[in-house]
């Protein structure tokens, strides 16, 4: 959901493309309308429509798309930062990340998007397997690649979004707050996720804390 950063608060609501699995993008368009909503977040992938090797040209047909049925593309979700991280312990993948990053901001300029959701990092993924990193290096490189990244998320006048997700990592409303204030930029906010915060605390509470540094909303089913 797109909220709103003048202080107010009225929300529009919009749907994840990744309601739509294995659909074109115009298909989502046209049923995300039909379906009652006002706007869509789209996808940044390794490949496909929306990926760091899309063009100017295709990215703004795809806009055009989306205008034609009505609908804003309120912000560019990613899950690339499950496997490429900015606080992972081999430093080229830490470049290529900020370099992901980036490339999404570009990409979610062109779109019309102002938001884009990232994983700030991770002390450890989803899998057992997953290589683990201190938590404390996970904190300091994650700030320091923000800190980074968000001179250019100005330049391109696009708010980077960090999500609350099972990365083990930013794991109260207060540690995210505080994190979101040492980075001190406008361009770097939350992108809370009510549903991942339901199996170990209180989305309200989140919501309260985290306050006005909130950009974005997803709303999902989840049961304890």
């Amino acid at each position: 959901m797109q909220s709103r950063k003048d202080g107010g608060r009225s929300m529009r609501k919009g749907i994840s493309i990744w309601a739509f699995p294995n659909q074109e993008p115009r298909d989502c368009f046209r049923m995300a309308k039909r379906f009652g909503y006002e706007g869509i977040e789209v996808s940044f992938d390794e490949s496909g429509p929306i990926s760091p090797q899309s063009t100017e040209t295709e990215l703004m047909e795809i806009r055009k798309a989306a205008e034609s049925h009505g609908l804003c593309l309120y912000s560019l979700a990613s899950g690339l930062y499950w496997s490429t991280s900015l606080t992972a312990e081999d430093p080229a993948e830490r470049e290529r990340a900020e370099q992901l990053v980036r490339n999404q901001l570009d990409a979610a300029a062109f779109l019309g998007c102002d938001t884009i959701l990232i994983l700030p990092g991770m002390v450890s993924g989803l899998g057992a397997a997953e290589p683990v990193v201190p938590y404390d290096i996970v904190y300091e490189r994650a700030q320091a690649a923000l800190v980074r990244l968000a001179e250019y998320a100005e330049k391109k006048r696009v708010t980077i979004g960090i999500e609350n997700v099972w990365n083990k990592f930013l794991l109260s409303p207060m540690e995210m707050r505080d994190f979101i204030d040492r980075v001190n930029s406008r361009w770097v906010a939350a992108y809370f996720d009510v549903g991942n915060v339901v199996r170990d605390g209180y989305p309200e509470q989140w919501i309260r804390i985290l306050g006005h540094r909130i950009a974005k909303v997803h709303f999902k089913d989840y049961k304890r």
